[in-house]
This record gives structure tokens, sequence and C-alpha cells, in this order.
């Protein structure tokens, strides 16, 4: 099935959607959709993505319709043990392209909100017909027309470079708190250990017994950290002090 979309000011793209029976297939999940307007729009815009091999796509993966979200790009962690909960890089919110205006009230609140909740920066608004960009910085919003589907590259490198310089800035927080450091691993669990979207594993004494853990919902009191293991219901948290700290092992944002 072929369906034309806007690519930039004078040119289109013709984007090649698997279809059988009433159904596409998602280009990212393999899995079949019904047809619908703003499905096309949504697979459209995917398989322009894929498509586009100056993509840095060993730095990102794309999640679709996920947590409310049409579609975002979030970036892969740079090790296995230090995979925090981050916030998308991207977000973009497809609509049927014969809805107008795309940037309505409606459509407009719906993309700051998601920006806001998620700690995103930059979001997008898209009907195969136009879009719109929206940067979120410092509690204000900028917005600008997207004049060029290649635009949407651009920011992806752009937001990956951003947020890699940040990861590795806290790197070595990371490693220090692997050899042990307390500071260290207060200074990530005040950053990453206080929601539910992470689990964050370590070793600390008890009794004299060194105990392994993954918990969530932490909290920082000067020299004390409580916590809540995770899959262990208990009344009230657990907690370690800089005396029993042993070693970090890693923390994991839960898939």
């Amino acid at each position: 099935m072929e369906f034309t979309c806007f690519q930039s000011l004078t040119q289109v793209f013709n984007a090649q959607l698997n279809s059988s029976n009433g159904t596409i297939e998602c280009a990212i999940r393999g899995v079949p959709l019904v047809i619908r307007p703003e499905e096309l729009v949504r697979q459209s815009l995917l398989y322009f993505l894929i498509s586009q091999y100056v993509l840095p796509t060993e730095r990102f993966y794309i999640k679709v319709e996920y947590e409310s979200m049409d579609v975002a790009i979030y970036m892969k962690p740079l090790n296995s043990n230090f995979s925090p909960d981050l916030p998308p890089i991207l977000i973009i919110e497809t609509k049927n392209k014969y809805v107008y205006p795309l940037d309505s009230d409606t459509n407009e609140r719906q993309i700051k909100n998601y920006l806001r909740l998620k700690g995103c920066g930059v979001g997008i608004l898209f009907n195969c017909e136009s879009g719109f960009i929206y940067e979120f910085s410092n509690g204000y919003f900028s917005k600008a027309n997207l004049v060029d589907l290649c635009e949407i590259i651009i920011l992806i490198k752009r937001e990956c470079d951003k947020q890699e310089q940040i990861i590795s800035e806290q790197y070595t927080d990371f490693h220090l708190a692997r050899q042990g450091d307390f500071e260290s691993f207060k200074r990530l669990i005040e950053k990453y250990g206080k929601n539910a979207n992470s689990t964050t594993k370590f070793v600390y004494e008890q009794n004299k017994l060194l105990v392994r853990v993954a918990a969530f919902l932490f909290r920082v009191e000067g020299d004390v950290i409580y916590f809540r293991n995770r899959g262990l219901y208990t009344r009230k948290p657990e907690l370690v002090s800089v005396r029993d700290f042993r070693q970090l092992l890693s923390i994991e944002r839960l898939t």
C-alpha cells in the first residue's frame, strides 16, 4: 500500500506500507493494525525514519503507542549496568491529515503536557500535510514550523549528543559508587532513585552479612538512605547508612 506524505516544502515521499485485509503492519512492532487515517500518518512517518540510513540507530530506539505517546524516541544505554530511567529525547504526536488546524489549542496542549510530564525537551506535531516543532527549556516553550522531515533526523542526533554528554558526566559518580564511595552513591540516588521506574541494585552489610538488594523509591536523609525492596512489600522502608554501604552494582530502567 502506498501513502503519499509531505517531506519538505518542495518534496513528498511515498511510504510503502505492508497491508493485508484492511490492516497495515506496524513498521516498528511488526503487528497488524486496523487502517485508520491517523495510523496511516504514524506508519508513514515511521517508514520515513527507519528508511533513513544516516540515522544513528545504534544510539536510540523507537517506542510506538507507549505510555499514551504516539511515538517516543529513547537513547540506548551506554552501559548495561548504568541504564537509569531517562526521559525520551523526542516525542511525536501524529494526527489525521484531514484535521485542521494541526496546531489547534487541544493538540498543542497535548504535546506540551507530554513534554512537561516526561521531562522531554523536544516534541513534534505531524499530520503528513505539515508539522510543528516544540522545544521546552527552563519552563518555557518555543514553536517552529517543520519545513523538512530531515529536521527530525537532525533533532534526534542533537538530543542524543546532549543526553550522552549528561550521562557521561554522571558516569564518574557511577564508577566511584561501584568502588564503594557513598557520596557518589547519594548523588546518583538523588537523580535516579526517587521514582518507581528505575531499579537500583547495590550491596550493603547487615548483621555482618553482605546483602544484595534491588530497590526503588529512595529517600536521602544525611548519611542514611531509605528505600523499598523491589518485589517485597514492607510497611516501613529499609535503610542503608554510610557505615553499612559496600558497593553499587547497577541502576537499570524497568522495561
